[in-house]
């Protein structure tokens, strides 16, 4: 367990929880509904949701009509993600809420367990990312797929470009709008994230080799998808670094 993460993460749910409240309430929702509509296997039932937090990519999967497992280390970003599951009713009873490290993920559940399994904004933070991605195959069903939605957050931090674009665009976004999603309490259990092994590398490239590694095949790799499910002010802050998707499958057999 890594104590260090969630700690972090605990200690930062109310900002993450209070910013993930105000996307369930706008154009977002509808807009990866559009996404998942196009993208998911015909045959899905079952998603697995790795570092759900509170909630936003479950929630919407589960409005859909998947039955929805929602795995988080933090026990308080699983508190929010229920309590925003539950402000929306009826749609969401279907999600199953299960505190868990995803280090841990390939012993806690059975092979072939799932249809789909996904992660937004996670894969950056992982120890081990390519164990992760080895987990995820294995607990994929034949014909299944895996979903990864990420950016490259902290690259910035390795190249000067990037560096001094980032530094722009929040200068502009805290002269435009005020603030840049930072938490108003100041957060004691800081990650020192040059020493997670993705923070220096260029993605989603190592992404779609890893996966292949894995097994995975018919890998689409979209290397911005900001257009329709980000803001004016998100694409303002973060459009030197913006969010990607990774579309991968298992063989059917």
């Amino acid at each position: 367990m890594d104590e260090e993460m969630i700690g972090h993460w605990n200690e930062d749910a109310p900002n993450y929880g209070s910013i993930i409240a105000d996307e369930l309430a706008s154009f977002r929702v509808s807009a990866w509904q559009q996404l998942f509509r196009e993208k998911m296997p015909a045959h899905a039932e079952t998603v697995l949701d790795i570092g759900c937090g509170p909630g936003f990519l479950s929630i919407v999967v589960a409005t859909l009509g998947y039955r929805v497992t929602g795995i988080d280390s933090s026990p308080e970003m699983l508190k929010l993600a229920e309590k925003h599951a539950l402000a929306l009713g009826q749609q969401t009873k279907q999600i199953v809420w299960r505190e868990l490290d995803v280090a841990d993920l390939g012993e806690a559940f059975p092979p072939a367990s799932f249809d789909v399994i996904m992660s937004r904004n996670v894969t950056w933070t992982l120890r081990d990312p390519a164990k992760t991605y080895r987990d995820c195959y294995q607990l994929l069903k034949p014909g299944g797929a895996l979903f990864v939605f990420d950016a490259n957050w902290h690259l910035p931090l390795f190249e000067a470009h990037l560096r001094a674009e980032t530094k722009r665009r929040y200068q502009l976004c805290m002269e435009r709008y005020g603030d840049a999603y930072e938490s108003k309490t100041p957060i004691q259990t800081e990650l020192d994230v040059r020493k997670l092994p993705l923070s220096s590398i260029q993605r989603p490239e190592w992404d779609e080799q890893a996966l292949r590694a894995c097994g995975f095949h018919d890998i689409e790799v979209l290397s911005d998808i900001t257009r329709e499910l980000w803001d004016e002010k998100e694409k303002l802050l973060y459009g030197a670094t913006p969010l990607f998707g990774v579309f991968s499958k298992k063989e059917t057999s």
